[in-house]
């Protein structure tokens, strides 16, 4: 078989297998999906990191003084559920410091500071929204003076007005323990399970007033009541990117085959074996191909570069699962059009050539 590979070899110096023009066009066709793969997840993956960061992940049930601390708490030890925690209204806050006036102060469990990922030590004291804190002009570690005596500032927590609840861009935390009853129980968990509706119920004791009323609801209103990331990704565009590959990796193999058509006849004609024939195109073509798959994790490499510091080495897979099985259908389209050449054909290869 040394003489195939040196046959492959000269063939690809000279120029006779256009190695060149099909890595280009490999290239430019194969590269084209991949960009549009990445560009396409990495938008679901940015809508739903903007969901989660605009409290969409968060479901709340209200019902004022029947809350059961403890039990909110605990949910956020269970499977799928990322923080738990409840919270109560307190009497207003005042300071000296504040130049807005009182403000409105929470009794909050752990679990809460945790379902806001408040930014917090582990010492005692209050939870300040930011704007409270830049109003104070303090940060955690300092103290302040109160009305009730020295408190110390714990630590802060962020309250954009993206359309979450409102009541809580200006306000205190003070954390107290789940051994309390409680007005409202939230849970953070992603993605959402079904039955975390049911589940928070839960937390909710029973009442005689038949005019009580439990709420629950969705942190952030202006926000669709569920983003459903699995049906964004079944559907989007770009999921039938790696079929199209495999079409155009076996036209365009098949092709660098079919255009030295009358080379193949003439060489089996003289004695050249079928194996032998299969063997030189698919190290011709594995030279090109190759060169494809290098440039192919380049351009995905730079692509990823562009995206928005999500998971790298998922929307990597994700390319890969569309640049692989396009290479290896290359490969495979010069191996069938190797087939289809028939040396009984050699004179009709000649007129048309």
């Amino acid at each position: 078989m040394k003489w195939v590979i040196g046959e492959a070899v000269r063939n690809l110096v000279s120029g006779t297998t256009h190695a060149l023009r099909y890595t280009l066009l490999l290239s430019i066709a194969l590269g084209t999906l991949v960009l549009a793969e990445i560009s396409d997840i990495d938008s679901i993956l940015t809508r739903a990191a903007e969901y989660r960061t605009a409290g969409g992940s968060v479901l709340t049930v209200e019902a004022p003084g029947r809350i059961d601390g403890a039990t909110c708490e605990a949910f956020g030890r269970l499977p799928g559920i990322d923080a738990a925690g409840a919270l109560r209204t307190e009497r207003e806050l005042v300071s000296p410091a504040l130049p807005r006036g009182p403000i409105t102060a929470y009794g909050v469990t752990e679990g809460l500071l945790n379902v806001i990922t408040a930014h917090r030590d582990a010492g005692p004291g209050l939870v300040f929204s930011q704007d409270v804190a830049d109003s104070l002009g303090r940060r955690t570690g300092d103290e302040l003076a109160t009305t009730t005596g020295l408190t110390r500032v714990r630590g802060v927590y962020s309250w954009p007005q993206d359309g979450r609840r409102s009541g809580y861009a200006y306000s205190a935390l003070i954390p107290i323990t789940a051994q309390n009853m409680f007005d409202q129980c939230w849970i953070r968990a992603w993605p959402m399970p079904a039955e975390t509706a049911t589940l928070i119920r839960l937390s909710v004791l029973p009442s005689d007033d038949k005019n009580s009323k439990v709420t629950v609801s969705h942190l952030n209103s202006r926000l669709a009541t569920d983003f459903d990331g699995t049906e964004l990704f079944t559907g989007r565009i770009t999921r039938h990117a790696w079929l199209v590959a495999c079409v155009v990796g076996l036209l365009l193999g098949g092709t660098s085959v079919y255009t030295r058509r009358l080379e193949l006849a003439s060489a089996r004609h003289v004695g050249v074996s079928r194996t032998a024939s299969h063997v030189q195109a698919l190290i011709e073509a594995a030279v090109w191909v190759t060169s494809t798959g290098v440039i192919l994790a380049g351009i995905t490499s730079v692509a990823l570069t562009f995206t928005s510091n999500h998971d790298n080495l998922s929307l990597f897979a994700a390319a890969t699962h569309i640049a692989l099985p396009g290479l290896l259908t290359t490969l495979l389209g010069t191996q069938l059009a190797t087939t289809a050449v028939r040396e009984k054909n050699l004179f009709r290869y000649f007129k048309t050539r």
